[in-house]
């Protein structure tokens, strides 16, 4: 059970980035500007 809870965690942490990311991107209005690897730091 304990791999099972970790892999959880990875998703939940997966999600909770990647609706960051969106929310950040969506607010800002800035799509044409965000380059690849600032989308990454904002993932971070």
């Amino acid at each position: 059970m304990r791999g099972y809870s970790q892999n959880v965690e990875a998703v939940r942490a997966m999600i909770f980035h990647a609706l960051i990311a969106w929310g950040y991107a969506r607010s800002t209005h800035i799509h044409h500007t965000i380059t690849p690897s600032q989308y990454h730091d904002m993932a971070e």
